[in-house]
């Protein structure tokens, strides 16, 4: 199999309207605007969003810093999950809403692994991941 770069993909998928990218955020029953309010009822002190695009829940959940492999103009940092460091236990909670199922699958397994050490002891981790999108890699 041939392996494509991760930024490569993911500008195949990169979004040019962020009100559009913004408006399907409600069609995901557990993990769109719900998400929001079970977030905050956590009173989390820090959040990550790893693969946040273009970082819409910044002004909505407190104390989040979203990352993504592209530079959309609003994400705190540009990088894939191996190209930037966090200490271990740094967020309480990791959001991961359907962006890590575009890679191979061995990344996948070593970012999940990476991510996990910089979630907290009693921290969570929200994911939302097109199973389809994983059966074809």
């Amino acid at each position: 199999m041939t392996k494509i770069p991760l930024k490569q993909i993911a500008e195949k998928f990169k979004l040019t309207d962020y009100a559009t990218s913004f408006s399907n955020f409600s069609n995901f029953k557990y993990s769109g605007f719900n998400l929001i309010n079970e977030v905050a009822e956590l009173a989390p002190t820090s959040v990550l969003d790893v693969g946040c695009g273009y970082n819409h829940l910044k002004d909505k959940i407190p104390n989040l810093i979203g990352m993504d492999v592209i530079d959309y103009g609003h994400n705190d940092l540009v990088g894939s999950v191996a190209d930037i460091n966090f200490d271990s236990n740094s967020f309480n909670v990791i959001l991961v809403l359907g962006a890590m199922q575009y890679a191979p699958m061995d990344d996948i397994l070593l970012d999940l692994k990476k991510i996990t050490q910089w979630l907290s002891n009693d921290g969570v981790i929200v994911m939302r991941v097109h199973i389809y999108m994983i059966l074809q890699i």
